[in-house]
């Protein structure tokens, strides 16, 4: 299969929730696909989203959700799959690709890469911004945008400017190739978004209690070759009553920075950065290894002590 696209919307709604009246028609207007899941079961909800994403995606998003991110009583899923072909690849071959800048400049680096020779439709600005427009099967096109300044989004501005530019001859059209996945948690970024009255809690005909948006992850995986843009992604949303919201866990797991500050002036007293463990304390337990261990366990009390003198 040469081209394929997917674009679904799902809203999993528990069973408690699909009691209400009109529950389908809520969702008749975003086109999502309503189904009924039994949150309390969350091994079998989480199991029933994971196939979903699986099989809409052809197989490459095989874990969305675990059990333990059921929550609350609504999950709205998106699922994405793209696949599509170039109409005029020519040649593969290797590709200088400059990255990292430092005081010796771009460090380069051998990297593989496809190249083109046709007509394309491209712009190129006064302050040396390229916008290239490369054909694909389906009436689809890959808008390129590169600049030695920055790498700002390509707008919609800049697509109706480029497709409507006619054909032109070029020498030649190199681009890298790519594979990456990616899960992005896009809650903060949804929050800045939504009004204010959205970022708290929001009332709906689902229920007479007040709901809140707990969770919005994306997971997204690409691959950009000779052969084409093969593109899968899954979002999901989980939504839960605010009488049912659990208290956040936050758990310090990767490099932070702290600051210890005087409450009244907010002048700061101490303040650091932590990348890495070899500022923090090796784990010790202090509980007993058995009845065979006494000479360990005095070693250990007598170190202990000598810790507590010492502090």
């Amino acid at each position: 299969e040469k081209f394929s696209f997917l674009n679904n919307l799902y809203a999993v709604l528990d069973q408690s929730l699909l009691a209400g009246k009109g529950t389908h028609a809520q969702f008749a207007p975003s086109g999502a696909k309503v189904i009924s899941a039994d949150f309390s079961d969350a091994v079998t909800t989480a199991g029933l989203i994971n196939q979903i994403a699986e099989e809409d995606t052809q197989g490459h998003m095989t874990h969305i959700m675990s059990p333990e991110d059921v929550q609350g009583s609504l999950l709205l899923l998106h699922t994405l799959h793209f696949k599509g072909g170039w109409q005029n690849i020519e040649a593969t071959r290797s590709h200088m690709f400059f990255h990292s800048k430092t005081d010796k400049g771009w460090q380069p680096t051998k990297v593989g890469a496809f190249e083109i020779f046709d007509e394309l439709r491209f712009i190129t600005t006064n302050d040396k911004t390229t916008y290239v427009a490369l054909p694909m099967d389906g009436e689809c096109s890959l808008i390129v945008r590169h600049s030695p300044k920055n790498t700002k989004a390509i707008t919609r501005s800049d697509i109706v400017s480029l497709l409507t530019r006619p054909l032109e001859e070029i020498s030649s059209f190199l681009m890298p190739c790519i594979f990456m996945e990616l899960e992005n948690n896009l809650l903060r970024l949804l929050k800045k978004q939504l009004p204010e009255e959205l970022q708290t809690g929001f009332r709906t005909n689902l229920t007479s209690q007040p709901m809140q948006i707990i969770s919005f992850i994306q997971k997204i995986k690409l691959d950009l070759s000779e052969d084409g843009v093969e593109v899968s992604a899954a979002t999901s949303c989980s939504v839960v009553q605010q009488s049912t919201y659990q208290p956040p866990i936050f758990l310090i797991e990767s490099p932070f920075t702290f600051s210890l500050i005087h409450n009244e002036t907010l002048c700061p007293i101490a303040q650091g950065t932590i990348v890495d463990t070899q500022f923090m304390k090796p784990y010790v337990s202090s509980v007993s290894s058995g009845p065979d261990s006494d000479s360990d366990s005095d070693s250990d009390s007598d170190s202990d002590s000598d810790s507590d003198s010492d502090s």
